[in-house]
């Protein structure tokens, strides 16, 4: 993966998701600019994040934008490197979840999961998704093997 995002030079990456995902970040890291749909503020991308962030109706507009636009194509790559360290930098995501777990109790949270404790599943359900699991899986494996797309191991 590395190789490919080293010889490209834009990467549009999760049109459909909410944030900036593993592969914009690497992307960015790698001197790419990238082109993803986020919320910043919904999912509390860090500031200053140099992702152009685009959906399926300005993606192509921006798209063509920055392949012209020489200059800002090279700001952009340049500036996601030093991003990715600041916003991924292990020392600070330590801190963080150490301050959360200490503010636990003080922190007004949006989501409380709570359909582990409200409902269970049945017995029976979960042992007939798991036969279910199996035999789908067994019939993958007689399916890739029908097709010969499989190569038996050379013993020595």
């Amino acid at each position: 993966m590395r190789d490919l995002l080293t010889d490209s030079d834009i990467v549009v990456d999760e049109l459909y998701s909410a944030t900036v995902g593993g592969l914009s970040s690497e992307a960015m890291a790698t001197g790419n600019v990238v082109l993803v749909r986020y919320m910043a503020d919904y999912c509390k991308v860090p500031e200053g994040c140099p992702a152009i962030n685009v959906n399926k109706f300005t993606l192509k507009d921006n798209l063509r934008q920055i392949i012209l636009d020489v200059d800002r194509r090279k700001e952009l790559a340049n500036l996601g490197r030093p991003y990715v360290e600041n916003a991924n930098d292990h020392l600070k995501i330590c801190r963080d979840l150490l301050s959360w777990v200490e503010q636990k109790d003080t922190i007004d949270y949006d989501f409380y999961p709570t359909f582990s404790k409200d409902f269970q599943i049945p017995e029976q359900i979960l042992k007939d998704e798991e036969r279910e699991t199996g035999k789908k899986r067994v019939d993958f494996f007689k399916t890739l093997l029908s097709t010969g797309a499989t190569k038996k191991k050379q013993s020595y």
